[in-house]
């Protein structure tokens, strides 16, 4: 690693943290380290451009090696952040450490790979650390080949989230470490942002989703070079795993013909994907059209982010049929009510924001019960008039829950107290069709089919005596005094 700093080490038997470095926060920051305090929990060592309370900012005449020493024999320090260059010495006295669970070195030069040498120790004794971040750093082709190494040398099954990201890094090396990544079995989170990848890592990235961890559940790929042939490498193996969160934003070569690879994947029974982003991305009209129809039947989706993507009026309304078919109840019945989130992009019209927040909402079935009472004054009951006597049980059934579902929760636009009323107003509408057109079924001989409709507050009396006998009918369906059984 080239080391920004040079030290004279002190001698051991005359040390003092005085004598360490005259800055008095790190002078603070050693002594708690040295103590073992639990209060310091996170270590930041930055080149002084922002300081916070916790961060360590090395002199040009301070002996690091010491600040090294003390947080290898420290147990409470939990997180490293490592964002200026620093002597080796520094890392060896790290190597001892045992309580540190996530890493972060951002912008440093490591492209003699020397750190990951330096910290060997660590990689094999360590079973404690589950996060791994490389950030803006600089690898080029021999860090990058003795990042490999190391993450194959990692001893510990708790690594779980590994960030390489806008790291510069040797041309064909991302291929070695991908291939290494995949020998952690525990590994659920993967960021490789801004890394170039194209055809040949997506294929390698197949390869390690399919064969390699078993675990992986986030995967982001944002501002690569992935085009609709490295698509298909990922749908092939991601079709089968169980993730749950993939971000491709800002892969400007994904056409039309990605995106409908893409839709064989939301369109598969057994897909476990909740996030899909596609932020920034060249999909306009034709890509929403095909991402939309993928989700007539999908369950799991709840977030599909398209914000600047090209969407015009045209496109942001196919979405509005797939959360809310207007055309019959069973449709709307029907609809998308898991989708919750398309990225929040200007163009949304109002009526797919509505559905995009009933679908958000927290109580079960609520977003089906309030679509059906926004788009409906009426459920026509003659479709179902082939079950008979059947329905009515499940038709009572269904506006007694539907009166709970639609007021759950806190009052809003969406889940307010006055579609009791309507909910009313439509069960004895539906009660009354029912009998007019079946009275023989209820013993109302006297009850033609050219009856005139009543006032709801009439009806509403005479009805109220039929939900209470069906709600009170007897288990084995005999109905009143016809002794008609229903089968």
């Amino acid at each position: 690693m080239a080391a920004h700093y040079y030290y004279t080490p002190l001698p051991k038997n005359t040390i003092k943290i005085k004598d360490i470095t005259p800055d008095a926060q790190n002078r603070s920051i050693l002594d708690k380290l040295k103590q073992n305090e639990p209060s310091l929990s996170n270590l930041y060592i930055s080149n002084g451009s922002s300081r916070g309370m916790h961060s360590y900012v090395p002199g040009e005449e301070e002996d690091v090696s010491w600040l090294g020493k003390f947080l290898g024999k420290n147990s409470y320090v939990k997180e490293l952040v490592v964002k200026t260059s620093i002597d080796d010495t520094f890392y060896k006295g790290l190597s001892c450490n045992k309580s540190i669970q996530k890493i972060h070195i951002l912008h440093i030069d490591l492209s003699d790979g020397q750190i990951f040498h330096v910290l060997d120790p660590f990689k094999q004794k360590h079973s404690k650390l589950n996060e791994i971040k490389l950030y803006n750093c600089t690898l080029g082709t021999e860090g990058a080949l003795q990042l490999s190494v190391a993450l194959g040398r990692f001893n510990t099954k708790s690594l779980k989230k590994i960030t390489l990201s806008y790291n510069q890094i040797g041309e064909g090396q991302m291929n070695n470490v991908i291939t290494a990544i995949g020998m952690q079995t525990e590994l659920e989170l993967l960021r490789l942002s801004g890394m170039n990848i194209g055809r040949n890592e997506c294929m390698a990235l197949s390869t390690m989703i399919r064969w390699g961890t078993t675990k992986l559940r986030q995967l982001s790929l944002r501002g690569n070079d992935i085009d609709d042939e490295s698509v298909k490498s990922l749908v092939s193996a991601i079709g089968g795993s169980k993730l749950v969160r993939l971000s491709l934003s800002r892969n400007r070569f994904i056409t039309s013909e990605g995106y409908k690879t893409l839709s064989n994947l939301l369109e598969r029974p057994d897909s476990s994907l909740k996030f899909l982003f596609l932020r920034s991305n060249n999909i306009g009209d034709d890509g929403a059209l095909v991402l939309a129809a993928a989700l007539t039947n999908n369950s799991t989706l709840k977030t599909l982010s398209l914000k600047n993507s090209g969407i015009t009026s045209k496109g942001w309304s196919l979405f509005s049929k797939i959360l809310c078919d207007t055309s019959s109840v069973n449709n709307t019945y029907l609809s998308n009510h898991t989708l919750c989130n398309l990225g929040n992009d200007v163009g949304v019209p109002p009526n797919t924001d509505l559905s995009l927040r009933l679908n958000g909402s927290e109580h079960e079935g609520q977003a089906v019960v309030v679509k059906i009472l926004q788009q409906y004054h009426q459920i026509k009951v003659q479709p179902f008039f082939e079950w008979e006597f059947k329905v009515l049980p499940l038709l009572v059934g269904w506006f007694t829950k539907a009166s709970k579902r639609a007021t759950a929760g806190p009052p809003d636009a969406f889940t307010c107290a006055t579609f009791e009323d309507s909910i009313k107003r439509m069960k004895i509408n539906a009660i009354y069709d029912f009998v007019r057109e079946l009275p023989m079924l209820v013993g109302c001989s006297n009850m033609g089919r050219n009856v005139k409709r009543r006032s709801n507050r009439r009806l509403g009396s005479r009805m109220s005596t039929v939900s209470t006998f069906i709600d009170n009918s007897p288990g084995d369906n005999t109905i009143c005094n016809c002794s008609c059984v229903i089968s």
